[in-house]
């Protein structure tokens, strides 16, 4: 039987990984930028190539440093910063927005699977689309100065996500799941963004 491989990218201390390894993957590369978890996955998986940012990590590089072409699932939890309610929600203009980075991984090496990762407040999230359009232009009556009004389209960034998802020749749904569904005493929402690459 064929040995399952996988990548992981923003692969933190690896503790997806070790459960890819239980099930019989083989992961075959990392993409880690904290120190700390990166000694970790060091230590862990000594023998496993390991880049440090995603940027670097390309299709002729990991075919250098791997001697394979492609992998059967690339799986991320993609920085969650731009997106958290906990923080300010910058979306695309966060530095951490490293979205485009993945996907850029994914058309490169073209796995079989994708799975990405990530907190609940991308669901909320919406990005502004184009420029603002000017609706209204009104005189104040005690000065006379215009009161303008503009509109701006806006879109989900997960619909864009998703549909750069598709864009590369995938089949993609969305799972949500609360961390009470596994045994924790709190709901802690996250989703999972699955794909299968649409071949004959």
């Amino acid at each position: 039987m064929k040995q399952l491989t996988h990548l992981s990218l923003f692969s933190g201390v690896g503790g997806l990984d070790l459960a890819a390894h239980w099930a019989g993957f083989e992961t075959v590369g990392f993409c880690e930028f904290a120190d700390y978890p990166h000694d970790i996955l060091a230590k862990r998986f000594p023998d496993v190539p390991i880049w440090r940012d995603i940027r670097t990590l390309t299709g002729g590089d990991f075919y250098e440093r791997t001697g394979r072409r492609t992998v059967d699932v690339v799986s991320g939890g993609f920085p969650c910063q731009p997106f958290s309610v906990a923080g300010k929600r910058k979306g695309k203009d966060d530095d951490r927005y490293l979205w485009p980075e993945m996907c850029r991984v994914i058309a490169e090496l073209r796995p079989s699977w994708v799975v990405g990762e990530n907190v609940a407040g991308l669901l909320s999230m919406v990005e502004p689309v184009g420029e603002p359009k000017l609706v209204s232009a009104t005189p104040t009556l005690e000065t006379g100065a215009e009161i303008r009004v503009y509109d701006q389209m806006e879109c989900y960034t997960l619909g864009g996500i998703l549909q750069d998802v598709e864009n590369l020749g995938y089949a993609v749904r969305l799972f949500v799941f609360p961390a009470c569904g596994v045994g924790a005493n709190h709901r802690r929402d996250r989703i999972a963004i699955v794909a299968h690459a649409n071949r004959k």
